[in-house]
């Protein structure tokens, strides 16, 4: 989730998607509450999860930092990034929306 936010909040940014300042504000907010359920999950967990936890996190922000430097360095149309860093949002959002039925598909039922 705290990835999808990332990438969807690189998309409402001006040299990416120009005039979406309520979609950023809208991403921002949500980003924000995405970040404080890791950092809630990070002080309440035992060491082992929140290593991997804090991993997996570094691996998500280094994944959007190197998408960030592409997509600006590479596309040089707000019309080709917006819809290159759509693609790569709407894909993160099936894995958020995927990983969530996965784990009640492979619950046990009672």
């Amino acid at each position: 989730m705290l990835m999808n936010q990332m990438v969807r909040i690189l998309i409402a940014l001006p040299w990416v998607h120009p005039n979406s300042t309520l979609l950023l504000i809208g991403n921002v907010t949500v980003g924000i509450i995405a970040l404080f359920f890791v950092i809630l999950f990070l002080i309440y967990s035992d060491g082992n999860k929140r290593l991997q936890v804090g991993l997996v996190v570094l691996l998500e922000l280094i994944l959007v930092v190197v998408l960030t430097l592409v997509v600006l360095t590479l596309l040089h149309s707000t019309r080709r990034r917006s819809l290159a860093v759509g693609i790569i949002g709407n894909v993160t959002s099936i894995m958020v929306y995927a990983s969530a039925i996965s784990v009640m598909v492979s619950t046990p039922h009672i």
